[in-house]
């Protein structure tokens, strides 16, 4: 009972020296003084900082628990923070606590019995039949967002807005985007054969006749499938693209569950065909964002930096030895950091890592190269010096 008592005189003495220093900081003082005052006031605040601080650890004695702040640290903390109203700089950067907490501590000293705001009103709560509502709405149409479920909940009379009808799908477990600004994540493969992505680049020739490259990968384990050329733009069209997809699938004894690719006319007709005919599942990407095929973006232009650019061929014919060269070191010799630096195949095929030589075992290997597409592409590895020789 006593020591409440002694808390509470000590608590009005305090604020009493708040009130008298908040009326002190409202002096206005001009010309040379104004930098003394405000010297004079950082000093002060400082100080009265450090000595609570002291206290505190004092107090602590080292010990690693987290404490709460004392009634005097507090104080001190928002006396610093009136004696220095408006300095940025000091409250930025010497205030032992947040402005935010100091603001607030400091209405508290200077209001104790001022009594909480009143709910005001803002939103109404959605009530549990338009949450059924919504829901209902994004599980038959997956590529809505928000904003379209929240046009066409108005057109039925009911208002929700754009963003609480976001709030709603997040807490759900939705993509409250809907199909056109959909993460990358989502079309990456969990498993191998899983989700297959297929696109189109261009090379040109010394002739100046643009050959097209299909791609085809494999977005979980990163391989390169397909890199088949195509020589000019005329006679390519869904037959050709369906048949390359089958001739893959037919070689490698593989086919995909998923099959992403962009709303290029040449992925309709035949390809929508194939696809219906082996139960694959196409997933396009949102109109307008063809760079949602990440993966195969990403493998093209591998391509490109590594092979294309550097090459001047004549003819498609030349250009699909380059492309069946850069297929093989890609593949098979070219570590991939999407896979934790496994290649492609070897990650394929569930291989590990080898496991770490010793430095005998080093002296009794040599380096060799291997080069691709007459000395562009270089691979390494170690062989016994012995069967070297």
């Amino acid at each position: 009972m006593f020591s409440n008592i002694l808390k509470t005189l000590e608590f009005c003495t305090y604020h009493l020296c708040i009130v008298l220093a908040s009326r002190v900081s409202n002096i206005q003082v001009h010309g040379w003084a104004k930098r003394q005052d405000e010297l004079l006031r950082r000093y002060l605040a400082a100080m009265g900082e450090i000595r609570m601080l002291k206290t505190e650890l004092i107090k602590a004695n080292g010990k690693n628990k987290k404490t709460t702040p004392s009634l005097k640290l507090r104080f001190a903390q928002a006396l610093a923070y009136i004696l220095t109203r408006g300095d940025k700089v000091y409250h930025d950067s010497y205030l032992s606590t947040t402005r935010a907490t100091a603001r607030k501590w400091a209405d508290k000293f200077r209001h104790p019995f001022r009594s909480k705001k009143k709910d005001l009103g803002g939103r109404p709560k959605v009530t549990e039949e338009v949450i059924k509502l919504i829901l209902t709405m994004k599980e038959n149409n997956g590529q809505w967002s928000s904003q379209r479920i929240s046009d066409e909940l108005l057109k039925l009379g009911i208002v929700v807005s754009k963003g609480t009808v976001s709030n709603i799908l997040k807490a759900h477990g939705y993509d409250p985007t809907g199909d056109r600004e959909s993460k990358w994540k989502k079309w990456e493969g969990l498993f191998k054969d899983h989700v297959w992505a297929m696109d189109f680049f261009f090379v040109e020739t010394v002739k100046s006749v643009t050959c097209m490259v299909f791609i085809l990968i494999d977005t979980y384990t990163k391989e390169i499938l397909s890199l088949q050329v195509h020589e000019g733009r005329e006679g390519i069209d869904t037959y050709w693209v369906a048949g390359n997809i089958a001739q893959v699938m037919g070689s490698l004894k593989r086919r995909p569950k998923e099959l992403i690719h962009d709303r290029d006319p040449l992925f309709l007709g035949q390809v929508a065909r194939l696809c219906a005919v082996s139960e694959i599942k196409e997933m396009k990407t949102p109109p307008q964002h063809p760079v949602m095929n990440v993966f195969c973006e990403r493998a093209l232009q591998s391509a490109e930096f590594e092979m294309t650019h550097h090459i001047k061929v004549e003819d498609g014919n030349e250009l699909q030895k380059y492309m069946d060269e850069y297929k093989l070191f890609f593949n098979n010799y070219r570590p991939h950091q999407g896979i934790r630096g496994h290649t492609p195949k070897d990650f394929a095929e569930g291989k590990t890592h080898p496991e770490p030589i010793s430095i005998e075992q080093l002296r009794q290997k040599k380096l060799d190269k291997i080069t691709f597409a007459n000395g562009l592409l270089q691979a390494y590895r170690l062989v016994d010096i012995k069967k070297a020789a």
